[in-house]
């Protein structure tokens, strides 16, 4: 069920793909944080009307952009997502192309949470917006600590839900 990121904790598990598998998997999340400072957003707007916010840096693995050291193509940051030719899978598992990508401006920023997956190569984790309904409105991105293809460090997802295993509850 969702669950607001910020309540996530170390030792939970996540709805999450399985980019080996190319399904969804639950998977436990390794390490929880609440970095400071300024950080640029984006609104990723996918061709369906689903918009997800994030930090400009944050790592999302494109599908479409397929590497030969990767399962499924190499992490990038949201900011480099190029519209009408990227696409970001969604909950009903079919690759949705990236309709826009706009910088956030806005004058209180959103908390950032840090949310690391045991093998961030391997999974990607389905977020949505607060309030989001309905199967196509849970977008995957990356683990804040996945290796993005420049030399910069990933900054961390701004998403207010992730999909929290019910077994987890009263953890």
């Amino acid at each position: 069920r969702p669950k607001a990121v910020a309540d996530v904790v170390a030792g939970e598990r996540l709805l999450c793909l399985d980019n080996v598998c190319q399904n969804p998997r639950y998977v436990e999340v390794a390490e929880v944080g609440f970095p400071g400072g300024e950080a640029s957003w984006v609104d990723v707007v996918l061709a369906d009307g689903t918009t997800v916010t994030m930090t400009a840096d944050h790592p999302v693995r494109a599908q479409g952009r397929r590497s030969p050291h990767s399962f499924a193509g190499p992490h990038i940051k949201a900011a480099k997502l190029r519209p009408g030719l990227d696409c970001l899978p969604v909950l009903k598992l079919v690759n949705v192309p990236v309709k826009s990508v706009k910088p956030r401006h806005q004058r209180k920023a959103p908390s950032r949470v840090k949310v690391l997956l045991k093998q961030p190569e391997r999974y990607e984790v389905f977020i949505s917006k607060h309030g989001a309904q309905g199967a196509g409105t849970h977008v995957a991105v990356g683990s804040a600590d996945a290796d993005v293809t420049d030399d910069d460090p990933p900054d961390f997802m701004g998403a207010k839900h992730a999909l929290a295993d019910p077994a987890d509850e009263g953890r």
